[in-house]
């Protein structure tokens, strides 16, 4: 179909091409979009985590490029002008490059001398199968176990490979913070933060092979306030938890820890779910004083939260890394990886680290 449109004496032949809303819509999404995940990066590199709802998403951050390859790839089937397929690859790479030392393995390093194999497990009170994890940890023989919202009675049920443990947690429950260990424990005290949830810390003195080392066994705070800030017509997770988020009672309790740490004189590991993303920007105040074993010696994001499925909700990866083994001073990390979940909604961290002095 062509028109003949008279512009003085001259005529001029021009193709009236259909109106494609397939190449329309595309080129909105792929502006739109990559402006938003820009803006995005720009905000938190400007703002950090002044505003709750900043803060919230910095914890989701690697996942926002990831539509910007089938973006591009849509471009440029559609044969969209070559910017709306170029822009989105060139700010995918920016991410590549961000994410690049957390994705690619370390490989695991030789040990030369005293080498310590430690856990750290939220296996959830509800958890409904104690002796699939007392023989998982049987299983494992690690050197020291840190466990959140444990029950006491897992001590006695793998007393035979971990003959030393110290509870702490409130005195009419019966679960708590665990630690297991194939080495003495000379003491072990407790640090509450907010006892109504049973949020604090565990400090342990073990006694490796006459040395002694420090051992946090660590449970965090969610970041939620108590009330809501609007509401969601009483929908549940995720829904409630958006409504309520807010950092300030977690990063508070994360800066006493950092006081404490730094007051160590000993080797020091601090593991524990720290209901923090490697995302979040607080995450850059615990580096600073610690190593992150599993940004160390690890590969991949290692999410360890939430595993959806025992929510009742559609089985899906895991999304967040929360919980860490750290470590300070005299040690450095060997290897890093992921445990199985075993019915709980955190995935376990394995860790094995080199005493070095």
């Amino acid at each position: 179909m062509f028109e003949r449109i008279e512009q003085g004496e001259e005529l001029q032949e021009i193709e009236a091409l259909p109106f494609d809303w397939r190449r329309a819509l595309l080129s909105v999404a792929v502006i739109g979009y990559t402006s938003g995940v820009v803006l995005y990066f720009a905000l938190r590199l400007i703002l950090g985590d002044q505003f709750w709802w900043l803060a919230l998403l910095n914890n989701f951050a690697p996942y926002y490029f990831l539509p910007l390859p089938l973006l591009s790839l849509l471009a440029f089937i559609l044969h969209l002008p070559r910017r709306y397929f170029l822009v989105p690859l060139i700010v995918l790479i920016g991410g590549l490059v961000w994410l690049a030392p957390r994705l690619l393995p370390t490989g695991a390093a030789a040990a030369s001398g005293t080498t310590l194999k430690v856990i750290t497990f939220n296996h959830w009170r509800n958890h409904p199968d104690l002796d699939a994890i007392a023989g998982w940890l049987e299983d494992e023989a690690a050197d020291i176990v840190v466990m959140q919202q444990a029950y006491r009675r897992l001590s006695s049920m793998t007393e035979d490979d971990y003959p030393y443990f110290a509870f702490d947690g409130p005195r009419d429950s019966g679960s708590g913070r665990v630690l297991l260990s194939r080495y003495p424990i000379a003491e072990s005290q407790s640090i509450i933060f907010a006892p109504e949830e049973d949020r604090g810390m565990q400090r342990a003195v073990i006694e490796v092979r006459g040395e002694p080392v420090i051992v946090y066994n660590v449970h965090l705070s969610q970041p939620q306030r108590e009330e809501p800030r609007f509401s969601f017509g009483g929908l549940g997770f995720p829904f409630r938890y958006i409504a309520q988020y807010d950092e300030s009672a977690r990063n508070q309790q994360i800066r006493t820890l950092i006081d404490a740490v730094m007051q160590e004189t000993e080797p020091t590991i601090v593991a524990g779910d720290f209901n923090t993303s490697d995302n979040a920007l607080i995450y850059h105040e615990l580096a600073a004083v610690m190593h992150d074993s599993f940004r160390e010696a690890g590969a991949g994001l290692g999410a360890t939260w939430p595993v959806t499925k025992v929510r009742g909700l559609p089985a899906l990866p895991p999304l967040l890394r929360i919980d860490y083994i750290w470590y300070r001073g005299d040690f450095r990390a060997l290897s890093a990886a992921l445990g199985p979940s075993h019915g709980s909604d955190h995935r376990p961290v394995i860790a094995q680290l080199e005493l070095i002095r």
